[in-house]
């Protein structure tokens, strides 16, 4: 497994190394497998020259089949060109986009990309029970492309027989939203999209929130963080989000996940556990039938069953296309609302109906 475990987005990799370490523990208790399971942990704090030498140390360990991460898109690519190099087969969960993703065939992306989650808005907020005529659209350039993905897929999804955009680009480093603020309400905005970062979309909700307006806002995956929640206080009510992790705990599709990871580890499942549990079954699943082929048990011949491989996991039924991008039946998204100082899950989101992450 190739995580972060202490930087950034250390929530995801807590919740993927604790889902992960769920299933290899059942697996080598009541599997009945001929091999015996071992997992190989590298954090790499998030940042990029520590993640290109944890994929350089895990790819050097031939016991090592397949990589689970990394967590971030930050590192992806760092780590993602040295795995390539070394023909080491990795599965990426909560990487929402890779910069260079065409040069890395042995990775596999176990979720709807960015762009894919970003399609979904456009639909949450018709479904709402105000749905907006005239939506305002913020690319904050702090984030980078991350901003750029959500709100390119926005303006690519929504029906323009029914709905205006209002687009704003704000200069990566924009610390007052006031000025923007403005700017929206004189536009006579009943809904805003957010693309950028937790401290942004904070700013964001108090500004809104101190010009007295009323509509719905709503914001990608990456500001969907705790740190949105202390900093924007009382103004982040009502907030919604999309994300390409389920609740397991609040998901009735999950099944009995989360009573068996609080007995595991005391505490409700953090993101991206139920997908780690899901990812590391069905990595287990292609070694089992590699060998049941009468295939020798090495990188090549799993990735290859892999690619093949529909998995239905308490998460998402996870399968992958001939790039090796996400592929399965499950949602292109989760919504989650700001109720009570909480991220609350409303559930999947309903399939978008056009656009891409290209």
């Amino acid at each position: 497994m190739h995580v972060d475990l202490s930087g950034p987005q250390a929530r995801y990799g807590r919740g993927q190394y604790r889902g992960i370490t769920m299933a290899l523990e059942e697996l080598n208790e009541h599997g009945n497998l001929p091999f015996q399971l071992e997992l190989a942990v590298h954090d790499d704090v998030g940042d990029p020259p520590s993640a290109a030498r944890a994929a350089a140390e895990l790819a050097a360990d031939p016991a090592v089949l397949m990589v689970i991460g990394p967590t971030g898109d930050a590192v992806a690519d760092s780590a993602a060109r040295v795995y390539q190099d070394a023909a080491l087969p990795v599965l990426s969960l909560s990487v929402g986009n890779l910069a260079h993703r065409a040069d890395y065939p042995v990775l596999l992306h176990g979720r709807p990309g960015t762009g894919t989650t970003g399609l979904a808005i456009p639909g949450c907020l018709a479904a709402g029970e105000h749905p907006p005529a005239l939506i305002g659209l913020v690319d904050d350039r702090t984030a980078d492309t991350h901003s750029w993905l959500i709100t390119r897929a926005v303006s690519g999804a929504v029906d323009r027989t029914r709905v205006a955009l209002v687009p704003r680009v704000l200069p990566a480093g924009t610390e007052d939203f006031a000025p923007v603020t403005a700017e929206l309400l004189a536009e006579g905005v009943d809904a805003v999209v957010y693309g950028g970062l937790p401290d942004g979309a904070a700013r964001l909700a108090l500004a809104l929130r101190a010009a007295g307006w009323s509509g719905t806002a709503i914001a990608g995956e990456a500001a969907m963080d705790p740190l949105f929640l202390s900093d924007a206080g009382e103004a982040a009510e009502g907030w919604r989000f999309v994300a390409g992790h389920t609740d397991p705990a609040s998901d009735t599709r999950a099944g009995g996940f989360a009573p068996v990871h609080r007995r595991r580890f005391g505490e409700d499942p953090e993101p991206y556990a139920a997908e780690g549990y899901d990812a590391a079954r069905m990595v287990v699943i292609a070694m089992q039938r590699t060998l049941e082929e009468g295939e020798s048990l090495n990188r090549a011949n799993v990735l290859r069953r892999l690619r093949i491989l529909t998995y239905n996991g308490v998460a998402r039924p996870l399968a992958f296309d001939r790039v090796g991008d996400y592929a399965g039946t499950g949602p292109a998204a989760y919504q989650y609302e700001v109720e009570a100082g909480r991220f609350r899950f409303l559930g999947p989101a309903a399939a978008p109906t056009t656009g891409s992450d290209e």
